[in-house]
């Protein structure tokens, strides 16, 4: 029994102990506490003075006295250091009117002693609004050009309007068969010949060829070949020309299409407005009449 109450005794003891160090680890905080508190309550101090101190008008940053109702400014830096010393202009309006008026003065005291000197004519803007609302200005233009330059367009030769002359068409013979007409379009740039027309004129083998043509319906045919050197007599000329044979519906108006290659053999001029299509051979030409075409069927 002794012995627990022992046990307990010491327990206490312990507990006491533990106790007194938590007391004056407490104690100690509460010290710094008070010590950063009386720190805090210093620099307060020296604020307040230091704010007492400082005048009106000036920032805690301004390290050069703010001059303002410290007296006047005698000198102005610009921004590029440029120092001016002269003082600021304090005349009044009234003042500055009066200044005005001497200077005035002066200038026509100036002008009374010149009188030798010859004077110099300002026009008048009064009397130029004058003129110009009563008319006395006379405008002076000169409208030769004008008249002359409308005079010559009216006058000029206009080209009358043509018809159409139709189809470029002449006659020709190829192998024992005459052609009343023969289509050149100068749009071709190959010589055309139905497959019905080439069996009729029995002219030899075509060259087989992969070529394809592109019709102006936009429908793409495949040639049965071509026909090389045949011989096409235009009048008295026989030129030479490649034909492509196709096989197509026959025109018996226009059985054949001479090109642009033929044409060029054939050194051809056209001339639109009379009609006429010329063919050359050395120093000889013959003459068609194109929109006049010998009209004869096919023998």
């Amino acid at each position: 029994m002794l012995a627990k109450v022992l046990q307990k005794v010491e327990s206490t003891d312990a507990g006491v102990k533990e106790m007194k160090s938590d007391f004056s680890s407490m104690s100690q905080l509460v010290d710094s506490h008070t010590t950063s508190i009386k720190q805090i309550e210093k620099q307060l101090g020296q604020l307040s003075a230091s704010l007492n101190q400082r005048k009106n008008g000036s920032l805690p940053s301004d390290t050069i006295q703010n001059p303002n109702k410290d007296g006047h400014c005698i000198a102005i830096a610009t921004m590029t250091g440029k120092i001016l010393t002269d003082p600021i202009s304090t005349s009044t309006k009234h003042e500055q009117v009066l200044e005005q008026a001497g200077r005035d003065e002066d200038e026509a005291e100036h002008v009374d002693d010149l009188d030798d000197a010859h004077p110099i004519a300002q026009p008048t803007r009064g009397k130029e609004k004058e003129d110009l609302v009563t008319k006395k200005i006379v405008v002076s233009i000169d409208l030769t050009d004008n008249v002359r330059h409308c005079s010559a367009i009216a006058t000029r030769f206009v080209v009358h309007k043509k018809e159409d002359p139709g189809a470029f068409t002449i006659p020709c013979t190829i192998g024992s068969i005459e052609f009343a007409k023969v289509l050149y379009d100068l749009r071709a740039n190959k010589n055309l010949m139905p497959l019905a027309m080439y069996k009729q004129l029995g002219l030899g083998v075509p060259k087989p060829t992969a070529m394809r043509l592109m019709i102006t319906d936009r429908s793409v045919k495949r040639h049965v070949g071509i026909l090389c050197d045949v011989l096409v007599k235009v009048d008295t000329f026989i030129f030479s020309a490649d034909f492509m044979i196709l096989d197509c519906e026959v025109d018996f108006k226009v059985p054949i299409i001479l090109g642009r290659p033929f044409m060029a053999t054939g050194r051809a001029l056209v001339d639109v407005e009379r009609g006429e299509m010329k063919f050359r051979l050395n120093k000889e030409e013959v003459k068609f009449n194109i929109c006049m075409s010998i009209k004869q069927p096919m023998t």
